[in-house]
């Protein structure tokens, strides 16, 4: 399925008639939804968009794209939901705005569920900000906990206000078989709580077989005002946790506390 959103300067509100359901918690199938941008680089907006991953007839791929993405308060734009276990080919948020989510920006986090990824995870151009504002619990700004992946990118994104941790891959992932890069990224403000143990928590020491780079970044002003800056890492401190090779980068109003 592919949907082009025409730009509109009024935005476009999920709203659907008695009787109709909103297809897109329960989606199990190849997607590309994406805006059309004016020649000025304005983009449609969306209020409440979110989407499940649900298990299809065969793998199938999603991509986002070009699109400004208002949650309005809604948990995440993509989750698996519980208890499901899907096969994906690809998943691709590219040159969005991503903004008012409780949790998430994509997650496989619930209860059961799992995600195999036999291609790539890829968020590339986003600005995204208020995503989990408080740093509440649940709410990993990129959080997959089951499943098997392959290779995971994040480029050229400025993340910014949120998260209770920012980068978050558990140790119940049986498989890694690609890299992990985070590169060319402004990162301000994103690890409002203490309790991940770490900016970068990769719990993959047994499980990734290529790379975890991150490099050419900016990362400000990391912790929330009040927080205990002596318990920040910015490798994760749980067991298992893969130090990634740093290179480039630059902090600023940074807190460090990794050995």
């Amino acid at each position: 399925t592919k949907i082009a959103v025409a730009y509109s300067e009024e935005p476009y509100t999920l709203e659907f008639a008695a009787g109709v359901t909103n297809p897109l918690p329960t989606w199990n199938q190849a997607l590309t939804i994406y805006g059309e941008s004016t020649p000025e680089g304005l983009q449609p907006t969306i209020i409440g968009f979110t989407m499940g991953m649900n298990p299809g007839a065969a793998e199938y791929a999603v991509t986002i794209s070009d699109l400004k993405l208002n949650g309005n308060g809604a948990g995440y734009v993509d989750n698996v939901p519980s208890n499901a276990v899907t096969h994906i080919s690809s998943l691709v948020i590219k040159n969005c705005e991503i903004f008012n989510y409780a949790k998430n920006i994509a997650t496989c986090s619930d209860g059961g569920a799992e995600l195999h990824v036999s291609g790539e995870i890829l968020f590339d151009g986003l600005t995204a900000y208020n995503i989990n504002p408080e740093g509440t619990g649940g709410g990993d700004t990129i959080d997959f906990r089951v499943g098997t992946y392959n290779n995971l990118t994040l480029r050229n994104s400025t993340i910014y206000n949120g998260g209770r941790t920012f980068f978050y891959l558990d140790k119940n992932i049986s498989d890694f078989t690609g890299n992990i890069v985070i590169e060319n990224n402004t990162l301000s403000n994103v690890n409002m709580k203490t309790n991940r143990q770490g900016m970068f928590c990769v719990r993959l020491v047994d499980v990734l077989k290529g790379a975890f780079e991150v490099k050419n970044n900016l990362i400000l002003n990391i912790l929330g005002e009040g927080q205990d800056l002596t318990k920040f890492h910015l490798v994760g401190n749980y067991d298992g946790c893969v130090t990634p090779t740093f290179a480039n980068n630059y902090y600023y109003n940074f807190s460090n506390n990794d050995d």
